[in-house]
């Protein structure tokens, strides 16, 4: 119940009594002015206000009401009639214009009421959407902008309201169309658990910082099949993502200090007990000692192999080489992986690739490790290929192989996915991932060439 309702309702009792005080003091002129005096329109005050304020049937009874009071009085005062019938029928007459009346003032009433309401509502839905820190955009069925929130208007730098959502992101640019997935085409007649979610990185402004939005469009329906339009709900995660930024560059750093801790200080200790045994070993065999000679033959091996496996490990935590460019590193990852799993896995790079932000570089290189890793574990795949490429606008990762796919993957599949996408959308690149059935698997990152620019100013600023 509306407010004004409540009020209504509270001030039905008081309503009636005035009413009826007014038809009380109408009958009682009425009976002293006598019949040749015609008062009966006066008798609507009454029940005017009784139908506004008290509703239809409360009015209706004080308009019957007034009809019998105008009524007695007649016969009160000696009103004589030709007909016996006539004093019945002008009583009648009088009831039907009385009933008539409390009806006609109540459906007003009755109407005020609802648009009372559904501008209280209005008001409120408003203030929800004005208060609200996600964008909120309506789209009718027929693909016409409807509503546009403030929080929206400020994310798109417009207000759209009443143009073709489809032609405004066209129109918006490419960085827009990205969003154009996330509606349905214009003839689907949406099912009530339809529902789409997307992050997008989108460029409003060559000058500005790249805009990071989860969007999530949801059906809007008129009835129990009718499709109404769709409603977008857009946060903006911008913030969010570049704090992820940050922890993940602070983890990227730590790791890569214990990397480089476990190059220089373990694998040196361990390369220095190796020449220790190697030395004992050549001095037992001069003192013919040749089964403790070759004891230590045994111990020097297995030194050399725990190098060899630290020396691994420190080159996942640290890339050897990623400092020279992108290049040099994803060209290191395929020659160790192809050493040490015994897949076939190459490198191959088109155009002059420029030099890339730390951050960047950095996670497109983990971004090919996870994929070359996900190839070995999961697809049983032989053959492996990287591929770097210098688009117009836009820097290309492959990764490809010919494995099984992530169809084959267990009860954890989507993990690595999901590593692959957030490690992609912290530094605005767009992630493409194929895996047809029994033929491999196909990553593709592409990262814009602009988004590098921006980035690279809050590395350098970080460093500071």
């Amino acid at each position: 119940m509306s407010h004004t309702e409540q009020e209504n309702e509270s001030s039905k009792p008081h309503a009636i009594v005035v009413g009826l005080t007014w038809v009380a003091i109408m009958g009682l002129v009425d009976w002293k002015t006598g019949p040749e005096l015609a008062l009966s329109a006066y008798y609507l005050p009454g029940i005017a206000y009784t139908a506004w304020q008290a509703g239809r049937w409360p009015a209706l009874s004080v308009g019957l009401i007034a009809a019998l009071v105008w009524m007695s009085s007649e016969a009160i005062s000696g009103t004589i009639y030709s007909k016996s019938y006539l004093a019945l029928w002008n009583g009648s007459i009088r009831l039907i214009f009385f009933e008539t009346i409390a009806i006609l003032v109540s459906e007003v009433r009755s109407r005020r009421i609802s648009e009372q309401a559904l501008e209280e509502q209005g008001d409120l839905l408003k203030s929800i959407q004005n208060s609200m820190g996600d964008g909120v955009v309506v789209v009718g069925s027929r693909g016409t902008i409807r509503v546009v929130n403030p929080a929206a208007e400020r994310m798109f730098d417009t207000n759209p309201v009443g143009l073709d959502a489809w032609q405004w992101l066209e129109q918006m640019g490419d960085s827009m169309v990205k969003v154009l997935p996330l509606f349905p085409s214009r003839e689907d007649v949406l099912s009530p658990d339809f529902h789409k979610f997307s992050e997008v990185s989108l460029v409003l402004n060559p000058e500005a910082p790249p805009l990071h939005l989860e969007i999530t469009t949801l059906p809007l329906r008129g009835g129990i099949s009718s499709n109404s339009g769709w409603l977008l709900i857009i946060s903006d995660v911008t913030d969010q993502k570049e704090q992820e930024r940050r922890i993940a560059d602070a983890g990227e750093g730590e790791q890569r200090r214990i990397g480089q801790d476990l190059h220089d200080g373990l694998c040196q200790e361990l390369v220095s007990i190796s020449f220790a045994a190697g030395t004992l070993q050549e001095r037992l065999e001069n003192e013919g000692q040749q089964k403790h000679a070759a004891d230590v033959a045994d111990i020097a091996g297995w030194i050399g192999n725990t190098i060899g496996q630290a020396r691994s490990i420190a080159r996942g935590l640290y890339p050897v080489g990623l400092e020279e460019g992108l290049q040099i590193g994803l060209k290191g990852l395929a020659a160790s992986t192809a050493q040490h799993s015994g897949v076939s896995c190459e490198f191959e790079q088109s155009g002059e690739i420029p030099t890339l932000p730390e951050s960047v570089a950095i996670n497109l290189y983990r971004i090919a490790q996870e994929g070359v890793n996900n190839a070995l574990r999961h697809a049983n795949a032989s053959s492996i290929q990287l591929s770097l490429h210098l688009e117009p606008d836009h820097l290309l990762l492959k990764i490809r192989d010919n494995g099984n796919g992530f169809e084959h993957q267990g009860e954890n599949d989507g993990i690595g996915l999901h590593i692959l996408q957030n490690r992609a959308g912290l530094i605005g690149a767009k992630l493409d991932v194929q895996s047809p059935l029994g033929e491999g698997t196909r990553v593709s990152c592409r990262v814009p060439l602009n988004l590098e620019k921006k980035i690279e100013p809050k590395m350098n600023a970080d460093k500071e």
